[in-house]
This record gives structure tokens, C-alpha cells and sequence, in this order.
């Protein structure tokens, strides 16, 4: 009897333990493919064609948005920000 009980705690915490490594990596993944978009809009708003006021705002906006994410510093954001309003 004691052995059916011990059975059933060992696969429980494999079950367990299966359960949270799977979770681990789902965020893992997350994480890396949240950090690649941002790369790319970062590297998109780096070579954006600045010299179309309607596009300056989109870029303006991304800009901004990554700024307050702490994925740009306050120095580019605001070199990328004076650049944008003087092409509008």
C-alpha cells in the first residue's frame, strides 16, 4: 500500500516537473520572438526613408512606443525625434 502511494507522488511530481519545464520554454519562445520583432523595428525606424512627412508619423509613433519600452535610449529617441520633425 505504501508503495502504490509513493508510485503515485514520483510520477505526480514527474508529471509536474514535465508541466513546468514545457512552461518554461513557451516563455522562452515568447520572449525571443518578442525581442526579434522589436530588433526589426528597431532596424526598420534606423532605416526608414524620413523624407515622407505621413511615414514620419508612423515612425514617430514606433519610436516612441520602443522608447517607453527602455528598448531605445532617451539620447536616440530624441536624436531619431529631431531628425523626424524637422523632414515634416
Amino acid at each position: 500500500m505504501s508503495g502504490d502511494f509513493f508510485l503515485i507522488w514520483l510520477l505526480l511530481g514527474i508529471i509536474v516537473g514535465i508541466i513546468l519545464a514545457l512552461e518554461y520554454y513557451v516563455e522562452k519562445e515568447k520572449e525571443k520572438k518578442q525581442k526579434e520583432r522589436e530588433e526589426r523595428i528597431v532596424a526598420e525606424i534606423k532605416k526608414s526613408d524620413t523624407r515622407r512627412g505621413d511615414n514620419n508619423i508612423d515612425v514617430l509613433r514606433k519610436l516612441a512606443e520602443l522608447h517607453k519600452k527602455g528598448i531605445i535610449t532617451d539620447e536616440e529617441f530624441e536624436q531619431k525625434k529631431r531628425e523626424l520633425l524637422d523632414k515634416l
